[in-house]
């Protein structure tokens, strides 16, 4: 038994939630590694399209706006990025 029950990441109101901080940019290497640790292979297809899609407008907006690059450790968020969507394609081969 773990620190917290994995299935609460499933919940619609949660995954909610944790797309909404995710738009705002808040905490995102927290949220990003959080993602990383739950199974989003469980979640519907319209929150892993919402996802992909905030991942997207990350990659229009410009440098001065773009919340990975203005997060304190940038690398770090783009690797943490990049490491969510390889195992989102991996798992959903729609994606």
């Amino acid at each position: 038994m773990g620190a917290f029950d994995k299935q609460i990441f499933k919940k619609s109101e949660v995954v909610e939630k944790i797309l909404e901080f995710m738009k705002i940019g808040s905490k995102t290497n927290f949220l990003l590694n959080t993602l990383l640790l739950t199974d989003t292979s469980e979640w519907k297809t319209k929150y892993l399209q919402k996802l992909i899609a905030m991942f997207q407008d990350l990659i229009e907006d410009d440098y001065e706006e773009n919340r990975l690059l203005l997060s304190y450790n940038p690398l770090m968020s783009i690797a943490l990025s990049a490491e969510l969507l390889g195992k989102i394609g991996s798992s959903r081969k729609r994606f």
